[in-house]
């Protein structure tokens, strides 16, 4: 699966990056809870579903190539219930139109394995545009706000 855009903030590139870097940040806008392993490892682990439908998903995420305030390139490994999750997540910051403005092109290619492979990228297919939505603008009102 693919997905991708590209957002235009009312803030600086150096305020932009500190948000999409930093997993605090970005596990207040994300439905799982992200901690720091080291410098560039962060895990998730939660519970999804319920009764005989749930399981444990446990996701390593690893930052990649960094060109700070320009590119990052996270990677993605998941797990849970006999499946497997592998993603890669790419943002670019360029400068806006304006002085106090950042372009922020993503895209992220995002591949199911294992018994729900199926089943689960319909779901995730389904999902995903609202999800997704949801992330940007939360992400954006950090980001805007740290930059005020």
């Amino acid at each position: 699966m693919h997905f991708s855009g590209s957002e235009t903030l009312a803030a600086g590139r150096r305020d932009t990056w500190d948000v999409l870097v930093d997993p605090a940040s970005v596990s207040r806008c994300a439905p799982l809870q992200i901690t720091r392993v080291d410098d560039t490892h962060f895990r998730s682990e939660a519970r999804v579903g319920s009764g005989l439908f749930s399981a444990t998903i446990v996701v390593d995420i690893e930052l990649g190539q960094l060109d700070p305030e320009q590119h990052a390139n996270l990677i993605i490994h998941g797990r849970g219930s006999g499946t497997t999750i592998e993603a890669t997540t790419t943002f670019d910051l360029r400068d806006g139109d304006t002085a106090a403005s950042t372009v922020v092109d993503w895209s992220c290619d995002l591949e199911l394995g294992g018994m729900f492979a199926g089943p689960g990228t319909r779901i995730i297919q389904d999902r995903a545009p609202d999800a997704i939505r949801q992330l940007v603008a939360c992400l954006r009102s950090q980001i805007e706000r740290a930059a005020a």
